[in-house]
């Protein structure tokens, strides 16, 4: 993975997304709209920042390889982090020791589950001739369960080549515990644990992975009662219960778990202090006070008491410990710089391959490269300069460009460093059988929702946050309004029928374009010079009440017949009133319904970020092995946000598997020909292996809108294969979707059309002869002289785009 590129094209493809959804018809605005995105000060992204945090400290003493080796038989094939090791000696049950509780709170990739796994192993190993329970594994999300669960499954298969198979079981008791064929998995395997309930109540595993909802269902429902027998025999038999993220089970949550766990102890009458808990977190800030506080909330939860020293934290080298003695200048020729840039072809294999023989590195392996970045001087300067902590890039790469004497201008600088942090992520670290990251890199873009925005009330636009918006600004500023039918934009604002200024209540505002009544004060208020009112606003001039024909004085939005400075400016505030309510017509092109308010929610913006993340080339990982975990603030959040992000996916999906159709397409296409192509192209190469998997493509293009009520195994038959009339159903389903795409569809949000990718257009010559054909009707009715050839034909032209993008297509779906 190449993080610095891909968070760039995260913010690019957000970027143009706003900008296709939002397409302005006056340049000047447009620009204007995305010089406010943009903006390092005020825009809706700050950084990217950077942590570049160097490895964890290892055991190396003969000492502590020693106790290591005494503390644990099921151990990793690895010499373990400190970190790793100290939670070994804490939770080992070898030797008569007796386990202690744990708090650990290292970062991302410091070997958190490894820390517990291990000794929960152990104990197993160690009492597996006594079926039940010995170890529960608390997750606060489903998907982290799921991804935990393969982890422990390869660690007990890949012991010792399979000791551990046939005498430790673990399973999985969330949800339905259904794979994607809706099976549940009956049996341990190489990449997964126990998921079928009955087989976990019938025979309960060693180690119980869950979240806290379903172990409430387990002590509460008399169907789950077996899956305790063996505890209730032998109550000593539970030895250990793991909060993941404990930091997540805060507020009420933390409450419920809490109570949850002595119901636990309740229930199976364990012993004083046979339970020993264990919490994972992220690295802890705050300091000793810090400390004190995850302590305590920590002896809440579990209702035992701790001291700080229960708390384990990372440890990572220092540069001049990680770093050769003897470092080496960089020999490159800073000439070719270019090439350091990601280009519009490249793959992750093509840029790698670059950087590695720009810096000199060709052919070298991961472990290789990793011991030749260890030498390299400007690399050693940047570490030093960063010091693992959050920094922000732009001023950072300012210093270490001072500190390499290179004369290069920023964007040289940038290229370069992007093509260094490229060798970085590919490089590995050699730890007995397993390779680790190099170092940990992390790049961070905070992006804010575009919510709340507000236009100043002067003629040159200028977007701004309405939290950002200055008191002792005179220009005061409004809700902008757009229409998504022909571009047109300019503010909205409340006037009441005595008052001769508008109010000045932002949100009530807001509020009253989204009223369905009670909103009759709104008016749609341009910033025009010289146009005289739209068509069906004129004609209903004086049923649309009283229309605003003037000039604003920005100060104090009051509204004047005549200017009296120059900071007066001209507008037009129209709108037609039916009862207590207005009608929402554009003031630009007289269309209905198509007026809303600038800005997206954070919903929209994730989709389009998790598209880009698992369609990026920046990623040598195929598209079956891309994972991606949103955090949601609540369990309505994350319902809400999965299936909407899953939605927004297809769709983006979809595009870009019709645009790699019509890249290499070298003259213009009927869509008929794309629809053909795009079907013959994606059933041979929908599997990652190439192989031409039909039931992958199937897969990859299955419409989200069908998941809930269909199963893809539904329409095979008795010997495996899928049915014709199942076939010929997904072939109507994708024809219709590239169908939409260019036509009713086109206009709507981040299109082929409206990113520039692709577009529809009309044959010329077929159109030529349609006027040949109308020529004499229209010399009966005498328009021959008056409607000649070029102008026929650019409306013939625009009725047919508009008779497109309004849904006039023919498709099987639309026959009745």
């Amino acid at each position: 993975m190449l993080p610095l590129l891909q968070a760039n094209e995260i913010k690019r493809a957000v970027v143009d997304y706003l900008r296709s959804t939002f397409n302005f018809e006056d340049p000047l605005l447009d620009q204007s709209f995305e010089d406010f995105l943009l903006s390092e000060r005020k825009g809706m992204f700050k950084g990217p920042y950077m942590q570049l945090r160097l490895p964890f400290d290892k055991i190396t003493s003969d000492d502590d390889k020693d106790a290591f080796a005494k503390a644990l038989y099921v151990k990793p094939p690895f010499d373990p982090y400190h970190h790793q090791f100290l939670s070994f000696l804490k939770l080992s049950t070898r030797n008569d020791h007796k386990p202690e509780p744990v708090i650990l709170t290292t970062g991302t990739g410091s070997g958190k589950t490894e820390s517990f796994l291990f000794p929960l192993l152990d104990y197993c190993y160690q009492h597996r001739d006594k079926p039940g329970i010995k170890a529960i594994i608390l997750y606060p999300m489903n998907a982290l369960a799921t991804d935990q669960a393969r982890r422990i499954a390869e660690e007990i298969n890949d012991f010792n080549d399979g000791e551990l198979k046939g005498k430790i079981r673990a399973g999985l008791f969330i949800g339905e515990g259904k794979d994607k064929n809706g099976t549940r998995a009956t049996r341990m395997g190489e990449d997964h644990i126990i998921e079928d309930r009955d087989t976990l109540v019938k025979s309960p595993p060693d180690i119980l992975l869950t979240n806290f909802k379903m172990l409430d269902f387990a002590l509460l429902q008399s169907r789950f009662h077996n899956l305790w027998s063996h505890n209730f025999k032998n109550t000593d038999l539970l030895k250990f219960i793991v909060l993941d993220e404990l930091h997540t089970y805060d507020g009420a949550k933390g409450s419920d778990v809490a109570n949850l766990i002595r119901r636990l102890k309740l229930k199976l009458k364990l012993p004083k202090d046979q339970v020993i808990p264990v919490g994972t977190s992220a690295t802890m800030g705050g300091g000793d006070q810090g400390k004190l506080e995850l302590v305590d909330f920590f002896s809440k939860v579990f209702g035992v008491k701790v001291t700080t020293d229960a708390v384990i934290e990372e440890q990572r080298l220092e540069p001049d410990e990680f770093f050769d003695d003897n470092l080496e200048e960089p020999t490159i020729d800073i000439k070719q710089i270019q090439k350091c840039a990601f280009q519009e072809k490249d793959t992750y294999d093509s840029y790698l391959e670059r950087q590695l023989t720009f810096w000199g590195f060709t052919g070298l392996s991961p472990k290789d490269l990793g011991f030749a970045l260890k030498k390299n001087k400007w690399f050693f300067e940047l570490l030093k300069l960063t010091k693992s902590d959050v920094v922000e890039i732009k001023p950072k790469l300012k210093r270490w460009k001072e500190k390499i004497g290179l004369d290069i201008d920023e964007k040289e600088i940038h290229l370069l460093f992007g093509s260094l942090l490229a060798l970085i992520t590919y490089a590995k670290e050699q730890s007995g059988t397993k390779q680790f990251p190099f170092l940990y890199l992390q790049i961070t873009y905070w992006l804010r929702s575009l919510s709340k925005i507000v236009r100043k009330l002067q003629p040159t636009a200028v977007f701004e946050w309405e939290s950002d918006i200055n008191p002792n600004d005179p220009v005061k500023a409004l809700p902008p309004y757009f229409c998504r039918e022909c571009g047109g934009s300019g503010w909205i604002g409340i006037k009441k029928e005595q008052n001769a200024h508008f109010e000045e209540d932002l949100s009530r505002t807001r509020q009253q374009l989204m009223a369905h009544s009670q909103n009759k004060n709104l008016y749609f208020i341009s910033s025009l010079e010289e146009r005289d009112y739209p068509e069906v606003y004129a004609s209903d001039y004086t049923h649309s009440g009283d229309a605003i024909d003037g000039y604003l004085h920005p100060h104090s939005l009051s509204i004047y017949d005549n200017y009296e400075s120059n900071d007066y400016f001209k507008i037009l505030g129209t709108r037609i009133v039916e009862g207590n309510r207005i009608d929402k017509i554009c003031p630009h092109c007289n269309s209905r319904n198509t007026l809303a308010l600038i800005g997206t929610g954070v919903p929209t913006l994730e989709s389009i970020a998790t598209a880009q993340v698992l369609a990026t080339a920046t990623d040598p990982k195929k598209d079956g092995q891309r994972k991606l975990l949103a955090f949601t603030n609540g369990v309505q959040d994350a319902a809400h946000q999965a299936g909407f992000i899953e939605n927004r996916n297809f769709r983006f999906g979809m595009r870009h598997a019709i645009q790699a159709i019509l890249k290499d397409v070298k003259e213009p296409i009927t869509l008929p020909q794309v629809y053909d192509r795009f079907i013959e192209h994606w059933k041979a190469n929908s599997d990652d292996e190439g192989t031409g998997n039909l039931e992958a493509y199937y897969y990859k293009f299955f419409p989200p809108d069908c998941e809930a009520r269909l199963e893809i195994d539904d329409y095979k038959n008795k010997n495996g294969k899928f049915s014709s009339v199942f076939d010929k159903e997904f072939s109507n389903r994708m024809s219709w979707e590239i169908w939409s795409e260019f036509s009713y569809s086109a206009m709507i949000g981040r299109t082929l059309e409206k990113t520039g990718a692709s577009a529809t257009y009309f044959d010329s010559e077929l159109m030529s002869e349609v006027y040949d054909q109308m020529k004499y009707w229209l010399d009966e009715n005498k328009l021959g002289t008056a409607i000649d050839k070029e102008p026929f034909l650019k409306f013939l032209n625009g009725f047919l785009h508009r008779l497109r993008t309004k849904g006039g297509v023919d498709h099987k779906y639309l026959i009745s």
